[in-house]
């Protein structure tokens, strides 16, 4: 005998049916947006990156520029850099002091090795600072911006202080161009091959205080260093 369905057992099974069907369409639904969602991240992730790769890009080719730009315009302080980590800084001002010598120029006012800030330790670089641009430039280009230390091959740049103007002029490279600046450090000509430094010191010390002296028998003349212009001034 063929049993017969009732209407309520087969509505019951209808709406389970349903329920499961709108279940499944619901869990699809979800993973769907939980995709797309995902999609989307992954775009704005790549998106975003892409962003960060290219303004990296433009800021390194800005500052190419700014380096390229920099060079042409000569500035009072020379960065030396490529100094190996047993640099000596008295070592380094007499290679300066010589370099001027050979290129006709004003001697270095001083020189400085740079340190980090944080470690404290040499960063393999120093800055020379010359009366004015036109020393530094005469140096330079004498130099073809390269010093050879103790057998160390260093490079010389220009370093600005000071953010150079839109244009790229120097108003203090105008300034000095062709002048001769005051200096603390005045040339003595001329001198015997038995002079010493000693006599050359104590003949400056009674009109001021003699800060450093380069004597160059061999050349037959020196440099000699006072604390300031007006100490210099007054040894003339």
């Amino acid at each position: 005998v063929r049993r017969r369905r009732s209407p309520s057992a087969s509505r019951t099974r209808s709406r389970e049916r349903r329920r499961r069907r709108e279940a499944e369409r619901s869990v699809s639904a979800a993973a769907r947006r939980r995709r797309e969602e995902e999609r989307r991240a992954e775009e704005r992730r790549r998106q975003e990156e892409r962003d960060q790769l290219r303004l990296a890009k433009d800021r390194a080719l800005r500052e190419q520029r700014e380096r390229e730009r920099a060079e042409k315009v000569p500035s009072a302080a020379v960065m030396v850099t490529g100094l190996p980590a047993d640099s000596d800084e008295r070592r380094l001002e007499e290679v300066a002091w010589e370099a001027a010598v050979q290129a006709g120029a004003s001697m270095p006012n001083s020189v400085r090795f740079e340190f980090d800030r944080g470690t404290q330790e040499f960063r393999g670089c120093a800055i020379i600072e010359f009366p004015h641009p036109e020393a530094a430039k005469l140096v330079k280009e004498h130099t073809a911006g390269r010093l050879v230390m103790d057998g160390a091959e260093l490079t010389l740049v220009y370093h600005h202080t000071t953010p150079l103007p839109a244009g790229g002029f120097d108003r203090t490279l105008e300034t000095d161009r062709g002048t001769d600046e005051p200096s603390v450090t005045i040339i003595v000509k001329g001198l015997a091959a038995s002079t010493t430094e000693a006599s050359v010191i104590n003949t400056f010390q009674a009109f001021a205080t003699v800060k450093d002296i380069r004597h160059f028998p061999r050349r037959a003349f020196a440099f000699v260093q006072f604390h300031t212009i007006k100490d210099a001034t007054a040894a003339l």
